[in-house]
């Protein structure tokens, strides 16, 4: 579940490099405080759920699908 977590956190990271975004910028698409952003994008996977990232993520990509592989 941590590295499911950590590589949203990485898409929403890629979403902020690609569209040359400030945080609060991000936090205001999402729809969070800027200093969750900042946790989000610093990797600080601790304090968020996998379902509350991927409903941050899916605000920034609308059609994002998520799929889940057994390893």
């Amino acid at each position: 579940v941590d590295r499911a977590k950590y590589e949203v956190c990485q898409l929403i990271a890629r979403y902020q490099r690609e569209h040359s975004l400030l945080q609060k910028d991000i936090a205001r698409q999402i729809g969070v405080d800027e200093s969750r952003i900042s946790d989000i994008l610093r990797g600080r996977i601790e304090g968020f759920t996998l379902d509350r990232l991927i409903n941050y993520a899916k605000r920034l990509h609308p059609g994002l699908r998520v799929q889940v592989i057994a390893a």
